[in-house]
């Protein structure tokens, strides 16, 4: 009995020992895994030969997962039917749906398809190469794909290649090889057969690598087959569609609409007379060929309007519901371009229809300047004697300015600050002299904004005045000298005028004037 008492205080005190030592913990783990999954073995082996196969596996060192496969993999020469593609633990099964092509070398891009399953970490740079015939092609092509009108690089554009020469209904075509352009708009096709071929540039909304949407799609081409090795720059653009429509109609908001047609335009006016739409006024907001405001004051309001525009001498007429009245005028910034000087703007958030200027006053300190004005496409244009420009005043009553409705601007002033402003030459070299060059500059703190230079002189050299800042340049060959940027047509294969932009930043400094060669 003793002993059987012994053995049960043991085994007590041992479960006992047992559950203190088997007290539950959270895992401290270990380092974030951040390498992403390694291939081990393909089949077929990449630059394999002689392959009838039409399944291919690829076998990784870890679980794997795929995210968006049906965009992320490509495969050149394309296929009419997209590749079915599974994965299943560590391995990614896909099948060719069409038959292969004899003596051709097929390459397969993953993009950013294959990730491992825990953390997520993507497999890039990752490709398959093989061929149905005895030898591997081994010629390359490669192109960098730009915007013609802004120089800017076309990511995700797709660089086509064609055994034929392109004709007009190229949409009715598949290409015959294909690479995606890089973050920096550079696309190489590689694995090339030593043949002549045609190549496109494309970038679409909804990619089906043809050419079919006009107006909707950037497309660049070459009017000769391409040599094999080569390195050179496509320039894509939208083709600007033959007839002129509204594609844009919008009430911004009460009495603002803003209209958009569907291509640049010389001239726009509206055809209604006076008297049957009283102050109707159309505006056409700076450096824009395209687009327009329409200004309807709150007395010409009814539930709708018939509208007729001339665009170009051609009438397109547009129904408009106006909705809501509008709210009292306020003042925009002012709009200055260069250093104090005269005529000076002043604007509102819409058009200016008149002013009194008794009520308009410039004041330096307590002493009143002498002060003109001039109301000219709803701004007014202030001719003012200068003194200390920091501390001069411009100030008006709530009597003194109207806006296209009929509103009184606000009582208010402005402090005129001149800021720092730096002239800034350009000089092109005689090679250009045969065409007129467009020249800009662009602020590196607003992308996308344009700010003009002057024509060129006798010198060949443009001129703007601009406030300190860094800035790139944009250059634009106007070869029709139409004073603007003109895309190509495919039908007749008219070539784009194309933007050629600095890789250079150029910094304008307090109190130093620049010049810059365009090399």
């Amino acid at each position: 009995m003793g002993r059987q008492r012994r053995v049960i205080l043991f085994a007590s005190l041992g479960f006992a020992l047992l559950m203190g030592c088997a007290n539950p913990v959270m895992p401290t783990g270990g380092p974030s895994d951040k390498r992403p999954p390694t291939l081990l073995k393909s089949t077929p082996d990449t630059f394999a030969v002689n392959v009838n196969s039409q399944t291919l596996t690829l076998t990784f060192d870890e679980w794997i997962d795929l995210k968006n496969a049906e965009r992320e993999v490509q495969v050149s020469p394309p296929q009419a039917k997209p590749p079915q593609i599974s994965v299943r633990g560590k391995s990614v099964f896909l099948s060719l749906t069409d038959s292969l092509i004899p003596n051709t070398t097929y390459q397969i891009n993953f993009g950013s398809a294959i990730r491992d399953i825990t953390e997520g970490n993507v497999a890039t740079e990752l490709g398959l190469v093989f061929t149905t015939g005895p030898v591997l092609d081994s010629v390359w092509i490669e192109r960098l794909l730009l915007d013609a009108q802004t120089g800017r690089p076309l990511p995700g554009a797709v660089l086509l290649a064609y055994k034929q020469e392109l004709q007009t209904d190229a949409h009715s075509s598949a290409p015959d090889f294909l690479a995606y352009a890089d973050s920096s708009g550079r696309a190489r096709l590689r694995y090339l057969p030593s043949i002549p071929l045609f190549l496109m540039g494309l970038k679409e909304p909804s990619p089906d690598f043809r050419y079919n949407r006009p107006g909707a799609e950037w497309l660049g081409f070459e009017p000769e087959a391409s040599t094999s090795y080569s390195v050179d720059t496509l320039w894509l653009f939208k083709e600007e569609p033959d007839s002129m429509y509204f594609t844009q109609v919008k009430e911004v908001h009460a009495g603002k609409w803003a209209l958009k047609l569907s291509r640049p335009a010389d001239q726009i006016t509206l055809a209604n007379p006076e008297e049957a739409q009283p102050r109707l006024r159309l505006q056409t907001p700076p450096n824009t060929a395209d687009s327009l405001l329409l200004w309807i004051p709150d007395f010409a309001r009814t539930d709708s309007l018939d509208l007729t525009f001339l665009v170009d001498g051609q009438p397109i007429r547009r129904r408009i519901f106006p909705s809501g009245r509008p709210s009292p005028p306020r003042m925009s910034k002012p709009f200055i371009q260069g250093p104090p000087r005269n005529p000076w703007p002043l604007s509102a958030d819409r058009p200016i229809s008149m002013f009194n200027p008794k009520r308009v006053h410039l004041l330096s300190g307590t002493d009143t300047l002498a002060l003109d004005a001039q109301l000219q496409d709803g701004v007014l244009w202030f001719y003012m004697e200068f003194q200390a420009a920091k501390s001069t005043r411009l100030c008006w009553d709530s009597a003194a300015i109207f806006d296209v409705f009929s509103l009184p601007l606000p009582a208010g002033q402005i402090l005129l600050e001149s800021g720092d402003f730096v002239k800034w030459t350009i000089e092109f070299p005689e090679s250009e002299s045969r065409h007129s060059v467009l020249v800009w500059a662009e602020p590196e703190a607003k992308p996308g904004l344009r700010i003009p230079f002057d024509a060129l002189d006798e010198g060949r050299k443009a001129h703007a005045t601009l406030a300190v800042g860094r800035y790139r340049l944009l250059k634009t060959l106007d070869l029709n000298n139409d004073g603007r940027w003109t895309p190509g047509k495919w039908k007749g294969r008219i070539f784009s005028e194309h933007t050629h932009r600095t890789n250079q930043v150029f910094e304008l400094k307090s109190g130093f004037d620049l010049q810059t060669r365009w090399k």
